[in-house]
């Protein structure tokens, strides 16, 4: 029976339960006690729950949130190879677009913080296109931009990096969005001097090693900086392989940006 908007409410991922006169079946009313523990952080009862939905409603169209359920739960508790299992499971049942969005972008969290930046950008990508209707925050667009730039994609690194420097101009990640929009590639970078002749001397002296360095200025935060870099590579990986080549001889040389 379909049921009129005004005897539906949500629950934390939009799924709907029965009020108003109508008693929702008591599984559905169990997974809601598993968000309201969820809510005030009862993570093991929330888990508890979703586990007892689980198994006692193998065929319920609720399965996804139950998925969901215990997925944030378990990393709640800090159980992040299984949540991402439940995340998965989640997103193989699951037709729900805010569903989908937010399982993939809490897989693309996972990946990013271990820094799996494929895997992240592969995951956020699914996200905001599964769920079109999401708005993502400064944090999830700076990600997404910065997995992309480190598989290598600058110019859709960029799209992102832009809507985040246009959309959240008073975070903070903007202005290193704008940073990083024009780049095309990273650089093993030295060091940054606040005058030229420090700089060009490094320069020099990485010659001697056989380093083709370069100087460049460049203003960071209103100072204007001259800095020491050489190499140009396409991702993240190729230029961290770079850094750790000469890490024993220039101890200090970072990857840039």
């Amino acid at each position: 029976m379909k049921l009129p908007q005004h005897l539906l409410t949500w629950s934390l991922l939009g799924g709907a339960v029965l009020i108003s006169g109508c008693a929702a079946p008591p599984s559905m009313l169990n997974l809601n006690t598993g968000y309201q523990d969820y809510r005030t952080n009862d993570y093991s009862a929330a888990s508890n729950v979703a586990n007892q939905f689980i198994m006692q409603n193998p065929g319920s169209s609720a399965l996804d949130e139950a998925y969901y359920l215990r997925a944030i739960s378990r990393e709640a508790r800090g159980n992040l190879a299984g949540a991402a299992a439940d995340y998965r499971q989640a997103i193989s049942l699951s037709h729900r677009p805010d569903l989908l969005g937010k399982s993939y972008k809490a897989l693309g969290d996972m990946a990013f913080v271990k820094s799996n930046y494929a895997a992240a950008a592969t995951a956020y990508l699914n996200s905001l296109h599964l769920d079109p209707a999401a708005a993502p925050g400064p944090l999830m667009l700076f990600r997404v931009a910065t997995a992309l730039q480190n598989t290598g994609h600058w110019n859709q690194a960029r799209t992102y990096y832009a809507q985040l420097a246009g959309g959240f101009s008073q975070s903070p990640l903007a202005a290193v969005a704008l940073s990083r929009m024009a780049l095309t590639h990273f650089a093993i970078q030295y060091g940054a001097y606040i005058y030229s002749q420090p700089a060009w001397a490094e320069a020099n002296a990485l010659k001697s090693q056989g380093i083709a360095a370069v100087v460049l200025m460049q203003v960071s935060k209103g100072r204007r900086l001259f800095v020491v870099q050489s190499g140009q590579y396409r991702t993240y990986a190729e230029a961290l392989a770079a850094r750790q080549r000469i890490a024993a001889t220039n101890p200090q040389a970072i990857v840039s940006p």
